[in-house]
């Protein structure tokens, strides 16, 4: 089992979109390049909206041989067994103008110059190296 990123999950899929579709194939990164993983199913839930969004998604792999054609995406994965929560904080431009007016510069920050995401998780492989997670 693995979690991957709720964006790269759709019920429709399109040319210009690179991960999970029904009846599609991609790849998980950093993983060994001798399989793919198929999406077979996929179970949704009512967000907020009252929209139908991916919740599971049932894959199968399917192994690399010269039959199978490369996919198109490669999407990054955490193994669940192993995953830790961890908080995620995403920075944008602090502006939504190139040239701020000084006369009315409040008006244009960017609201979403800050990001957080209080439910990301992150994978155990982290802790081995000496990254500062402070």
């Amino acid at each position: 089992e693995v979690f991957i990123d709720a964006n790269d999950v759709r019920l429709v899929d399109s040319n210009d979109f690179y991960g999970l579709a029904l009846n599609k194939n991609v790849g998980l990164k950093y993983c060994l390049t001798d399989f793919q993983i198929h999406c077979d199913k996929i179970d949704c839930k009512k967000n907020k909206d009252g929209v139908d969004v991916p919740s599971v998604v049932y894959c199968s792999c399917i192994p690399t041989s010269s039959e199978v054609t490369k996919p198109k995406g490669v999407l990054h994965w955490v193994d669940a067994s192993t995953a830790n929560p961890c908080e995620v904080r995403v920075y944008n431009h602090l502006f939504t103008v190139p040239e701020i007016n000084d006369d009315i510069w409040e008006s244009q920050l960017n609201k979403d110059s800050e990001i957080t995401y209080n439910n990301a998780l992150i994978d155990e492989s982290i802790f081995n190296n000496n990254y500062p997670l402070s």
